[in-house]
């Protein structure tokens, strides 16, 4: 196969790369990816369709992707009436967050608050753990007021700033790409 279309998206092989065009004509915009680079963009899309799948209504981000310095800088905090618990993520997405601990001890059903702090930003999103792990240190939980009467997601603007910010990085470390499709 040398091109595959979809819509106005074309994707064609060409050498070593593969050049991934929007448009037709001379209104048409391309950009060439390396083949060194083309695994990681399939891991995004497998992610992809591996979330619209999921449990979880969003994208789930692979924290221990990022650079340990990176990661270090997300500080995550479960609060309940159990007490308060710093905790290491693990993946977060828009509707709930997977973490590590060996000090929380909690079952399937209890309320917390999750706090996330990145850089400026912080927020606090009410949870609900939804599953333990077979090791007892990896929970995962929920953010049910994520979603408006509607059904619609309408996450705070600090947690979508907090997973723009971290997908920015995440693709700044997986991918060496321009792209300027605008």
């Amino acid at each position: 196969m040398k091109q595959i279309q979809s819509g106005e998206l074309c994707i064609r092989s060409e050498g070593d790369s593969m050049v991934f065009s929007i448009g037709e004509g001379a209104a048409a915009t391309s950009t060439r990816v390396a083949d060194e680079d083309l695994p990681l963009i399939a891991e995004f899309i497998r992610a992809h369709n591996e979330a619209r799948s999921n449990r979880r209504r969003g994208y789930r981000l692979d924290l221990d992707q990022l650079r340990p310095d990176e990661l270090s800088q997300l500080r995550v905090t479960v609060s309940s009436a159990e007490g308060t618990v710093q905790v290491l993520p693990a993946d977060l997405s828009v509707t709930g967050i997977r973490v590590q601990s060996d000090t929380l001890d909690a079952d399937p059903g209890l309320k917390a608050s999750i706090e996330l702090a990145f850089e400026d930003k912080y927020v606090s999103l009410p949870a609900v753990l939804v599953r333990r792990y077979d090791d007892n240190t990896r929970f995962a939980f929920h953010f049910p007021e994520i979603f408006g009467d509607d059904g619609r997601l309408k996450p705070p603007a600090a947690l979508t700033e907090i997973l723009y910010a971290l997908e920015s990085l995440w693709l700044d470390k997986n991918l060496d790409l321009k792209w300027n499709l605008a």
